[in-house]
C-alpha cells in the first residue's frame, strides 16, 4: 500500500473514527465502549506493507489493531504500550536484526510481565528460535506465512489467555 492510501484514527468523545484521507472518507465507526471491550493488538513492524496486510487480516476477524513503524527505535513501542492496554504485542521482523527482536521481547516480558508476545519473523535458525523460547513468547509463526495460520495462531493465544484467567 502506498502512503497516500493511509488512514487516520480519529478518536472522539465517545466514537472511533477510521478516517481515509485520500477518499476523504469515514470507514469505520465504532463507540469507544466496544473498543474497549475488543480484543487488541498492537503490530511492530519496520515496513508499512507487513504493518498494514497485518492490519486488513486481523481488523477483518474482528480485532483492534494498532500499527507502530519500529526501525530499531523502540521508544515508540513502548509509549504506545504504556499508552493503551494490549492483548498481545506482534512483532515482526522483516528489517530488524534478530539480536533486535530478541532485545524487544526481552524488555516488553520485563516491562509488561502479562502481555503476550507473537514473533512473526523470516529468521529460522534454531539458535534464535530457541532464545525466543526461553524467554518464553505465546507464539511463534515463520515468514512468509498463510493468512490462515496467523489468524489460528492469535485465536490460540486468547483462548489459552482466557483459560489462564479462568484458572486464577
Amino acid at each position: 500500500m502506498s502512503k497516500e492510501n493511509k488512514y487516520q484514527l480519529i478518536k472522539t468523545k465517545s466514537k472511533l473514527l477510521k478516517y481515509d484521507p485520500s477518499k476523504k472518507k469515514v470507514l469505520m465507526r465504532r463507540g469507544l465502549k466496544d473498543i474497549e471491550l475488543q480484543k487488541k493488538i498492537l503490530v511492530v513492524a519496520a515496513q508499512d506493507n507487513i504493518g498494514e496486510l497485518l492490519s486488513y487480516i486481523l481488523t477483518k476477524e474482528g480485532y483492534f489493531v494498532s500499527i507502530v513503524e519500529s526501525w530499531g527505535v523502540f521508544e515508540e513501542v513502548f509509549s504506545e504500550l504504556k499508552r493503551q492496554q494490549y492483548n498481545i504485542v506482534l512483532l515482526t521482523n522483516n528489517s530488524l536484526q534478530p539480536h533486535h527482536i530478541l532485545y524487544l521481547v526481552s524488555e516488553i516480558k520485563n516491562q509488561f510481565p502479562s502481555l503476550c508476545v507473537f514473533v512473526l519473523s523470516g529468521y529460522k535458525e534454531k539458535d534464535f528460535i530457541v532464545n525466543l523460547k526461553q524467554q518464553e513468547i505465546d507464539e511463534f509463526l515463520s515468514m512468509p506465512f498463510k493468512s490462515d495460520n496467523l489468524v489460528s495462531k492469535i485465536k490460540r493465544i486468547f483462548s489459552n489467555k482466557s483459560s489462564r484467567l479462568k484458572e486464577k
